[in-house]
């Protein structure tokens, strides 16, 4: 029976018949890119793509196509840039800009979609297009890109470093993906796993860094509770054996830690005002907010005022262990829609793109 329903579900995939733009000037730009990127979250593009050719029914005539791929890395474009010494760069390619600054990369973002992506679309108006942009929206803008295309991306809304304004909102939030990572000695997730959980609370990262980080994060340093505290690269050690994880957000609003969260069985400690992001991921019939623990705004509390606030509501959390079991009793479930990485069958999460587009 249920190697039935996997058949079944597997037709109810390819039926989808997808068109992938062809945009050879720029493949010859990017396959000189060196393979490792600033960070790991920013390689799903072509893992993306690949599995995007394996799951669909890829067609060459874009009027027998539902949906239109376009496939664009802005993440190689922005942050490595056409100028290395192993690439093929146009006479008029600016120059790759700083990585911070908004005018800046938006220099390379019309540049390339003026150049080798918008003299070739076709059918716009009748087909759903869609691209990915694999990172945070930090100093980011689209404006440049037609509404009508569907931009999926690990936030909804663009934050800017000089004043930390919340901009334009439109892309569709897809979740991180969990590959592995040297640096932080971590390995692909590929599964849902269960360990024996030896601390109730931890938080990995910086605490002041800069100063958006001082406002969301100093107030752990006066927490009664006891807490296991390093740097990110020490995360490896002690994350699978945590109940609960502080993921206080940083620069932007997401974070990596709130998807490993759904991998190892951890309850995600986050901000009210982050609730409505994650709520937003494209997890279907699932409310993802009942599996988080529920901090209120910091506003104008002090650091020692609010963690009183905090502390009170882990004493109440804390005393019953059903609060944690509850919690986590959709854990596997949220994390297979999270899975990038599922062998032997769909990834859950590009299907979940797909429906999206075929039913909006």
């Amino acid at each position: 029976m249920s190697s039935n329903l996997s058949i079944f579900k597997f037709y109810n995939i390819m039926k989808h018949s997808i068109y992938i733009y062809k945009l050879n000037d720029l493949d010859e730009i990017c396959c000189t890119f060196p393979k490792h990127l600033l960070s790991e979250e920013m390689n799903l593009f072509d893992h993306f793509v690949h599995n995007l050719k394996i799951q669909y029914n890829i067609v060459n005539d874009i009027n027998k196509a539902d949906i239109a791929f376009i496939p664009i890395d802005f993440t190689k474009l922005i942050y490595i840039g056409a100028h290395h010494s192993y690439s093929i760069v146009p006479v008029d390619c600016p120059p790759t800009p700083p990585t911070e600054g908004v005018e800046h990369k938006n220099v390379i973002i019309e540049y390339y979609w003026n150049r080798f992506v918008s003299p070739y679309l076709l059918n716009t108006e009748k087909i759903k297009h869609f691209m990915i942009y694999s990172y945070v929206l930090y100093d980011i803008s689209f404006e440049y890109i037609p509404n009508k295309i569907h931009i999926f991306s690990y936030e909804d809304r663009t934050t800017f470093s000089d004043n930390n304004i919340d901009g334009k909102e439109y892309p569709v939030i897809i979740p991180y993906p969990l590959n592995g990572n040297k640096i932080y000695k971590q390995s692909i997730v590929k599964n849902y796993m269960k360990y024996e959980k030896k601390y109730n609370l931890a938080f990995f990262g910086s605490l002041d860094r800069n100063d958006i980080l001082l406002y969301y994060r100093s107030f752990i340093r006066y927490l009664s509770f006891p807490l296991i505290n390093y740097s990110g690269k020490d995360a490896y050690k002690y994350l699978p054996n945590v109940k609960y994880l502080f993921v206080l957000r940083g620069d932007t609003p997401t974070r990596l830690n709130f998807y490993q969260c759904f991998a190892y069985g951890i309850v995600p400690i986050i901000f009210k005002k982050e609730i409505y992001l994650y709520k937003k991921l494209l997890c279907p019939e699932i409310n993802i907010e009942d599996s988080c623990l529920i901090l209120p705004d910091i506003e104008n509390n002090k650091d020692i005022d609010y963690a009183v606030i905090v502390d009170d509501l882990l004493k109440k959390e804390l005393s019953d262990e059903n609060n944690y079991i509850n919690k986590i009793k959709n854990h596997e479930n949220i994390f297979n829609n999270f899975n990038w990485y599922e062998e032997n069958s769909s990834i859950k999460p590009l299907e979940n793109i797909i429906n999206y587009l075929v039913n909006i």
